[in-house]
């Protein structure tokens, strides 16, 4: 779908007309001799158009050749994100824990998929040593959340407001590389552009029945609830989350950064909260995960850590809604994020 909109972009068609999208696709796929998917309405992507301006130079190469690299990149950006993430958390084994992620099915699934959770991941992940050494590049690293602004954004937000001395020099960093990244957009694909890409948007959010995996809360009721009553909850759910967000950062009122343990349990929260989220951006919970399991796995053993491990490996049972209806997805995030919110206390004592 990327090299498909990267060509539709190219040739001044909207990437986000999904009829049009899945017309170039289907071309470009004809052309090569390959294999296409007949389900029409999934065929959608929602990343900024500055992203597929700058897929145009790969669209030109064959496509299987592009596709085994890509994939390839975005699994090694991934285990180097992970990487980034357990020397963030000090510690000193790496090969083992490497390994276990690598064999996670989140970060297998987003790979093969081809999807830039990989890149989001890696960014969020170099960002964490930063915040408090280099706050105004940890900021830049940061506006890669765009590209997948729905899960991405609210991280970006929780690590402005809990894990760096210097947040200001954070958002600084973060709004003046978007307003540079907005100024590339307008020369390089128009104005225009952004109003498609807010159309795209706004199609994933209407037409959420048909993804084929939701992660967060709303995948309980998408394909039962109407549509008003959906958003309804939706908005209740990213309120909550923004509300009790507030409450946490009120009540600390300190320039002294929490330990990722602390505030860990409101990623979780942020991810579920999320209108839209899918089976693989459950890699973005890794800091997380990393700290519950304490310095070099120390508490991997016990029960509660443990038991979120298992909850973020068996979830792969639950990507497919009951009865084509009802995802359960959602409910082993909660249960994980659930534990986290209950350890953290404890652990730190």
């Amino acid at each position: 779908m990327f090299i498909g909109a990267a060509h539709l972009l190219h040739d001044g068609g909207n990437p986000y007309d999904h009829l049009a999208l899945y017309h170039a696709e289907s071309s470009l796929m004809a052309q090569q001799h390959l294999s296409m998917t007949p389900r029409v309405a999934v065929v959608r992507v929602g990343n900024p158009p500055l992203f597929f301006w700058a897929l145009e130079p790969l669209a030109m190469l064959p496509f299987a050749t592009v596709g085994f690299v890509w994939v390839s990149a975005l699994f090694l950006l991934s285990l180097a994100g992970a990487l980034i993430t357990l020397r963030y958390a000090a510690w000193r084994a790496h090969v083992i824990p490497l390994l276990y992620f690598a064999l996670m099915p989140p970060v297998i699934l987003g790979a093969f998929y081809g999807n830039v959770i990989g890149l989001v991941f890696f960014a969020l992940a170099a960002a964490l040593p930063l915040l408090t050494r280099m706050p105004f590049a940890a900021g830049a690293l940061l506006a890669i959340a765009w590209l997948k602004p729905p899960v991405a954004l609210p991280l970006v937000l929780l690590m402005v407001l809990f894990l760096t001395p210097r947040p200001w020099r954070v958002a600084a960093g973060f709004v003046a590389t978007s307003a540079l990244l907005l100024a590339l957009t307008l020369v390089a694909t128009g104005a225009h552009s952004l109003i498609w890409w807010l159309h795209g948007l706004l199609g994933y959010s209407q037409d959420m029945g048909i993804q084929p995996d939701v992660a967060s809360l709303s995948g309980l009721y998408v394909r039962i609830v109407p549509t008003s009553l959906r958003l309804g909850l939706e908005i209740v759910s990213l309120g909550a989350a923004a509300a009790v967000t507030a409450a946490v950062w009120w009540r600390r009122r300190s320039p002294i950064p929490v330990p990722m343990l602390t505030a860990g349990w409101l990623w979780f929260a942020w991810l579920l909260a999320t209108p839209y989220a899918h089976f693989f951006d459950l890699i973005l919970l890794t800091p997380p995960v990393v700290a519950l399991l304490g310095s070099n796995g120390a508490r991997a053993a016990q029960w509660a850590p443990a038991g979120v491990l298992y909850l973020m490996f068996v979830a792969l049972f639950f990507i497919n809604p009951v009865g084509g209806r009802v995802y359960l997805l959602p409910l082993p995030v909660l249960a994980a994020g659930y534990l986290v919110y209950r350890k953290r206390l404890s652990f730190q004592a």
